[in-house]
């Protein structure tokens, strides 16, 4: 029973965490879900920050948390650290409640901005890390896969891809979110090497 619901749990997470940011990215009025950060729809001052932030990076983050934690009571002994790596999502959605972008979401800006940006940079080097920790550590080569696509994604972001940062942000974002049905998928079919 225990083991049976997590993966209907993660994939009510993974599709909260990536349909409800692009439907409402699409909804809003002069926002580009190819050129803005997700976190810009939430930013201090937009038309619809409060709604956002309580309707988006707060439950989506607690629900990541909800599955990350899940996941690492379910995974053998030697996964658990790697996937509490992925608390990062939730992390990052929540410190997008406690600490909004400036408008614009700029590399530097504000004291909240700082810590914005340390936050969601965290989300992305510790999720993809967790992935490509799984997919060595676990015999998984899609989490390999999959992390080395966050850590490209989030590099494209701020950097030589940063006019499409919205699209990178995504890219990565699907990554993560996608990671965790997958790994409670092969958990239950046993796919998942046992190492303690």
């Amino acid at each position: 029973m225990f083991r049976s619901a997590l993966g209907p749990f993660t994939v009510l997470t993974a599709l909260y965490g990536l349909v409800v940011p692009a439907v409402v990215g699409w909804l809003t009025a002069d926002y580009s879900p190819s050129r803005q950060y997700i976190s810009e729809m939430g930013a201090v001052g937009a038309p619809h920050a409060f709604g956002v932030n309580m309707g988006i990076f707060l439950p989506t983050g607690l629900l990541a948390l909800g599955a990350v934690g899940w996941l690492a009571v379910a995974l053998p002994r030697g996964l658990k650290l790697p996937v509490l790596l992925l608390l990062g999502i939730g992390l990052g959605n929540l410190g997008a409640v406690a600490f909004p972008c400036d408008l614009g979401c700029p590399a530097e800006g504000s004291a909240r901005q700082g810590v914005h940006n340390l936050l969601g940079a965290a989300q992305y080097l510790s999720g993809g890390g967790a992935l490509v920790w799984l997919g060595r550590r676990g015999k998984l080569p899609v989490c390999l896969y999959a992390g080395l696509g966050v850590w490209a994604s989030l590099y494209m972001m701020g950097g030589p891809g940063r006019e499409m940062r919205g699209f990178w942000q995504r890219a990565g974002e699907v990554l993560l979110y996608l990671a965790l049905p997958y790994l409670a998928v092969t958990l239950q079919r046993g796919l998942v090497v046992r190492k303690n």
